[in-house]
């Protein structure tokens, strides 16, 4: 079976995609993903298993000018589609909302069946930015999806949670391919501390991830200035990266923070294995963060470390039921400093915390068993 994957980004940093890219490939499907162009990487790309084709631009134009922006993203989706057309595809799969519109537009050129792929509730993952927030772009993007996730010949998405609304909004029964890693065996747990030029018997705090609005990420900086004998190590980047580093030196924390910036994709469970205690610290707002199964948390428990969470549904459900981590009420600050404590202070809560939580992503929580799943969901089609 041909399968044509649609995203918007340059396929540099997706995980997801490349796990089910490389799974549908190794069982016999043909797979190309149409990605968009970035400065320094080929238009066409052999990834091993599957086929990247980078055939469009990312917009350029600012919100200031709305009329420009929205022009470029249509000479976008006139591109992507047009390629993608062009291979055949006996079957679309359009990851995130942002794809779908295209996706079905060529799915109905060819005639074939489309897949759509949750990888969040996408419209309520926006509410707090203020152009994607705004209620005319809300109102398009839930309007896309009333009227094509219905159509689609198969729903996937990534946690209970988000299943059960999308099952509520628009009827659909979505497979659960939840966004685990491979099982990999821990890696060695001195190499984080070493390549930072740490002590062995320091502690180490992570926070892991885009740093983002809505990841309370001032709680957690005020809650490590509680934390006195602790570390916070950041990896990852993004637009509040300026706003967390003046945090951390208005709170005092700046000589017991490591900015480490994005780490590559290869090294990440090797140096996840190397910390403490991993963080999920979320602000709540949005549906899509109280629903959420975040990657890093499959990442904390395959590296066998406890984690501190936010007390919503989504991490609360798996965390509290395998005895991996503590959790603490959404912004507050005080009871995220407490649940640190406890675990910064108690290497035997850590060590039954980590394991538990490795218990867990052996025999659930990894790609193998979440696979399966996947595969199903084409052998069904049968296309």
């Amino acid at each position: 079976m041909k399968i044509a994957m649609l995203v918007l980004n340059d396929m540099t940093a997706d995980a997801r995609v490349d796990r089910e890219a490389r799974s549908l490939a190794d069982a016999r499907h043909n797979v190309e993903v149409f990605a968009l162009r970035s400065r320094g990487l080929p238009e066409r790309e052999d990834a091993g298993s599957y086929v990247i084709h980078r055939v469009a631009d990312f917009t350029r134009a600012g919100l200031r000018r709305p009329v420009a922006k929205l022009r470029e993203r249509r000479v976008r989706e006139r591109s992507i589609a047009a390629h993608a057309v062009a291979v055949s595809p006996d079957v679309v799969h359009c990851h995130d909302t942002n794809t779908l519109g295209i996706g079905v537009s060529v799915a109905r050129q060819l005639g074939v069946p489309y897949v759509y792929d949750a990888h969040e509730l996408y419209p309520d993952s926006l509410t707090q930015r203020r152009f994607q927030g705004s209620a005319p772009v809300q109102m398009y993007l839930r309007s896309q999806e009333r009227q094509l996730v219905p159509g689609a010949a198969a729903v996937i998405t990534v946690s209970d949670g988000l299943s059960r609304v999308l099952h509520e909004r628009y009827g659909v029964a979505p497979v659960l391919v939840a966004n685990c890693p491979p099982l990999r065996p821990p890696a060695d747990r001195t190499a984080l501390k070493r390549e930072l030029g740490l002590p062995p018997e320091s502690l180490v705090v992570l926070y892991q991830g885009g740093l983002l609005p809505g990841r309370a990420i001032d709680e957690l900086v005020d809650a490590m200035a509680q934390v006195p004998d602790a570390y916070l190590v950041v990896q990852g980047s993004g637009e509040y990266e300026s706003a967390m580093r003046s945090r951390v030196a208005e709170r005092g924390v700046d000589a017991r923070t490591i900015f480490m910036g994005q780490v590559p994709h290869e090294r990440l469970f090797e140096l996840t294995c190397g910390a403490d205690v991993g963080t999920i610290f979320l602000d709540g707002v949005t549906l899509n963060h109280q629903l959420a199964w975040t990657n890093r948390m499959f990442m904390y428990m395959m590296a066998g470390i406890p984690t501190a969470a936010t007390d919503l549904p989504g991490a609360s459900g798996v965390l509290l039921p395998a005895g991996a981590g503590l959790v603490a009420p959404a912004g507050d600050a005080e009871a995220m400093a407490d649940i640190l404590r406890k675990l910064v202070s108690d290497p035997e809560r850590r060590a039954r915390m980590g394991a538990a939580g490795r218990a867990a992503a052996e025999s659930e929580y990894n790609w193998a068993s979440q696979e399966r799943r996947l595969l199903d969901v084409y052998e069904r089609l049968g296309v």
